[in-house]
């Protein structure tokens, strides 16, 4: 299993956005967000510059309950990929993609593996981690 590439995407939408018009006057900015929740998978989110009241679960304006659910939208990896892509490929300076790598502190990673390897006697765990390191395991 893989660990997902990015610790948050954003892509912002800001295509029809006027600063004066951007809260109640109809010219507002969009921007959704991709977070990881599995492997391969983020949850998204939409949100708006509007202040009327908008679903972060579906991304359409509503009055009460929107009907979709209230879950968050599941979007695998590689559609996301795609969403950045496109982004930033857009010509204009209004539709952009922010992307939040994984900020690893290496030494500490390093040390609670090194520990939890200490601590464990599963042998097939050992196996295990052995093979997807490429480490021999012949005497």
């Amino acid at each position: 299993m893989k660990a997902p590439k990015f610790k948050k995407v954003t892509i912002y939408d800001y295509s029809h956005y006027e600063a004066n018009m951007s809260n109640n006057g109809g010219s507002y900015g969009f921007w959704e967000v991709f977070e990881p929740v599995d492997h391969d998978q983020y949850d998204r989110s939409y949100h708006t510059t509007a202040e009327f009241e908008y679903c972060e679960f579906c991304g359409q304006f509503q009055r009460g309950d929107c009907g979709c659910g209230r879950c968050p939208e599941k979007v695998s990896e590689k559609e996301v990929l795609g969403l950045i892509k496109e982004a930033n490929n857009d010509k204009s300076d209004e539709v952009y993609a922010e992307v939040e790598p994984w900020q690893l502190d290496l030494k500490k990673l390093r040390r609670r593996i090194e520990d939890h390897l200490r601590k464990t006697d599963n042998v097939s765990d050992l196996i295990f981690i052995a093979n997807n390191v490429g480490v021999s395991i012949s005497e």
